[in-house]
């Protein structure tokens, strides 16, 4: 998976692979992470979902190159299916505030989707 991002954009210095809670909710689901403020909406962005594969193989490499091939150019993550979620960048850093983003931004997510089913009662 490192390698075929580090191929299809050899401009990229670090990766971040992690599995915080909340996004890891998404990526069981299948889903992206809903951009539900505007700093996720301006800083986040889109976060594609890579079909499921096995941690490791090629099958794996070729479905992040395939999600990575059909995204946005400014892509800086993407949701591993019933997995985790991996982040791409300059530095190390960069990649783990981007994830931190995103774990902020699913959990207000979460608690949105629960206040609507208590509005709703």
């Amino acid at each position: 998976m490192h390698v075929a991002i580090y191929a299809t954009h050899p401009e990229i210095k670090a990766i971040a692979h992690l599995h915080p809670p909340h996004c890891v909710s998404f990526a069981v689901r299948g889903e992206e992470i809903p951009l539900v403020t505007v700093t996720a909406e301006m800083r986040l962005g889109r976060c594609p979902v890579v079909p499921l594969a096995s941690s490791g193989t090629r099958e794996l490499a070729t479905a992040v190159e395939g999600t990575l091939a059909a995204s946005d150019k400014n892509t800086r993550m993407l949701v591993l299916e019933k997995h985790g979620v991996v982040s791409f960048g300059e530095t190390i850093q960069e990649t783990v505030d981007v994830i931190d983003l995103a774990e902020e931004t699913a959990t207000t997510a979460c608690i949105i989707a629960n206040m609507a089913r208590v509005r709703d009662h």
